[in-house]
């Protein structure tokens, strides 16, 4: 896992396409692949916050030093596969925060009511989403209102 690439995104692919007028500062490396028509596409390797790109079709790299957003990104970009793959991280946030994003951003906010599988229990008011796993014993919740995703309760 540590020699295969993980794209790491700069900007979001979206801010590129929409918005590349008002972008600024261009880093040369983003101005470089935009002027050949590309999304710029940069990547880093596991458990290392170094950012590259390739500069060449046979996939020669290089690394970006020079820019102020790979330096912001490097503590986010570090983390560990144990920390990716740590179960109890995934099952009691990253689960809980995935079910209530899905279901703040699928649902109407004129809809309440209650929704219940084998795998999870929605509970939607006005104001708020409440969620049951029980297969976990887990409960979390969300305000409706703000758009905001509280976290597990």
């Amino acid at each position: 896992l540590t020699s295969t690439p993980i794209r790491t995104l700069l900007r979001e692919t979206g801010e590129y396409t929409k918005r590349i007028p008002q972008l600024s500062p261009l880093i040369p490396e983003e101005i470089e692949q935009l002027e050949r028509g590309d999304i710029p596409y940069f990547f880093r390797f596991q458990g290392q916050s170094s950012i590259y790109r390739y500069v060449t079709k046979d996939y020669q790299k290089v690394e970006i030093k020079h820019c102020a957003l790979t330096k912001r990104l490097a503590s986010k970009i570090s983390a560990t596969v144990e920390y990716l793959l740590d179960c109890d991280r995934i099952i009691y946030e990253q689960i809980p925060r995935g079910v209530l994003y899905l279901a703040d951003t699928l649902l109407s906010h004129s809809w309440t009511g209650a929704i219940q599988n084998h795998y999870f229990s929605l509970n939607v008011s006005e104001d708020g989403i409440q969620g049951r796993i029980p297969r976990f014993d887990l409960e979390f919740e969300a305000q409706r209102t703000s758009r905001q995703i509280v976290g597990p309760a």
